[in-house]
C-alpha cells in the first residue's frame, strides 16, 4: 500500500497543473493520428449499426464472433505491425456495429415512438414547442418525450 501512496504523492504545483506551454511537434502529431484513429474507429462502428438496421440484416453470431476474433488477434498483434492492426481494429468495430445494431434494433421494436422522428413525430411536437417559442425546439421536444 505504501508503494501505491509513494506512486501518486507528486508534488504538483497550480502552475504546473495549468501550463500552457506549447507542445512538441512529435506528441502533437502523435495525438493527431490517434485520435483520428479513434474517430475513423466510431465512424466504422456507425456504418456496421446502419448496415444491419437500415440496409441488410447483418448482426448475427458470425459478427458477434468475427469481432471477439478480430480483437483477440489485435490484442496479440505485433505493435510494429501498425497496418495491421489499424485495419483489425476497423474490422472489429464494423462488426461491432454490427452486432450492436441487434440491440437498437430491438429497442425500437420495444418502444416505437423512439425511432419515429420522421415528419409525423415533428407534427405532434409542433403544439408543445408554441408555448416555448419557435427557437426552441428541443425544448419542446423534450416536454413532448416526457408526456409521452
Amino acid at each position: 500500500m505504501n508503494a501505491v501512496k509513494a506512486y501518486f504523492n507528486r508534488n504538483w504545483t497550480r502552475e504546473d497543473l495549468v501550463n500552457t506551454g506549447e507542445v512538441s511537434e512529435y506528441a502533437y502529431t502523435s495525438l493527431t493520428t490517434v485520435y483520428l484513429n479513434l474517430f475513423c474507429a466510431m465512424l466504422n462502428f456507425t456504418f456496421g449499426s446502419f448496415l444491419h438496421l437500415i440496409i441488410w440484416e447483418v448482426g448475427g453470431l458470425f459478427t458477434v464472433l468475427s469481432s471477439v476474433a478480430s480483437l483477440l488477434w489485435l490484442y496479440f498483434a505485433s505493435p510494429l505491425r501498425v497496418r495491421l492492426r489499424l485495419s483489425l481494429l476497423m474490422y472489429a468495430a464494423c462488426t461491432l456495429g454490427a452486432s450492436f445494431g441487434l440491440f437498437t434494433k430491438y429497442l425500437f421494436e420495444i418502444y416505437p415512438p423512439i425511432s419515429n422522428f420522421g415528419k409525423h413525430s415533428l407534427l405532434a411536437v409542433q403544439p408543445y414547442c408554441q408555448p416555448f417559442g419557435s427557437f426552441n425546439l428541443a425544448l419542446g421536444l423534450s416536454a413532448f418525450l416526457f408526456m409521452v
